[in-house]
């Protein structure tokens, strides 16, 4: 996995937008051919908990204080 400067615990949102997600977890995952790096994250939708991948270099740390 290649380095970054993230950390479970850690807050991000999508570079295109949305919610703040909390980092749980990293792994690995094909996304079309290749293996690429990904963040797992989790947020609330109302009351509802989800939880996605997502690669990398989609997300960005979030220390705003909406």
């Amino acid at each position: 996995m290649a380095e970054n400067s993230f950390k479970a615990g850690d807050v991000v949102r999508l570079k295109s937008g949305g919610p703040k997600m909390t980092i749980s977890g990293f792994g690995l995952s094909f996304m079309g051919e290749e293996l690429k790096d990904i963040i797992r994250c989790q947020w609330f939708v109302k009351t509802e908990l989800k939880d996605g991948e997502f690669n990398v270099s989609s997300v960005e740390l979030d220390d705003s204080d909406d």
